[in-house]
């Protein structure tokens, strides 16, 4: 299957490797840079890089083992995010326009929200999912400027809004 979001084609396919656990395989292409990822499926969501990881792949694996953490290990130990804000919160960082925008820092709320933070560059940024194929935000420029939604659909990429903020700070 190939796929295009607003700065990447990705392709994703399923093969039988040696461990006897299916793989699934995703390729990510940004810009002109090629990175080549591998999630396994039925163990853990292990992520493998075959070049340096780009700063897409880095929050995917950091989402990834926040979704993976044992039920005994789980902080706060409230409401856990649901698949499907999970799987929101993945497309998300697809389309997270990283050479305008730095990386967030990512977390899980009691209420079953996943979170993107920024908090850079005098620019503030709130925005979280909770698996309804939206996510809301919060954001305040440096020059006190403030927007916010509590239905941005995860479908239409990253909220032109917010990506005008970082583009005003440069």
């Amino acid at each position: 299957m190939i796929s295009k979001s607003t700065q990447f084609e990705y392709r994703t396919s399923y093969f039988q490797s040696n461990d006897l656990y299916p793989q699934f395989r995703l390729e990510i292409y940004e810009n002109t840079l090629s990175t080549t990822s591998c999630f396994r499926i039925g163990a853990k969501s292990e992520v493998f890089s075959e070049s340096k990881l780009s700063p897409t792949i880095q929050l995917l694996n950091e989402l990834g083992k926040l979704q993976d953490t044992p039920e005994d290990q789980r902080w706060p130990p409230a409401e856990w995010p649901s698949e499907q804000a999970f799987d929101d919160a993945y497309d998300f960082i697809l389309n997270i326009p990283l050479f305008q925008v730095s990386s967030p820092f990512i977390s899980l709320a009691d209420d079953g929200e996943i979170n993107f933070f920024w908090n850079v560059d005098d620019i503030y940024v709130d925005l979280g999912f909770y698996g309804d194929g939206q996510c809301s935000y919060f954001a305040q420029s440096q020059s006190g400027q403030k927007v916010y939604s509590n239905a941005f659909s995860t479908s239409e990429g990253f909220p032109p809004e917010i990506l005008d903020f970082f583009l005003e700070t440069r």
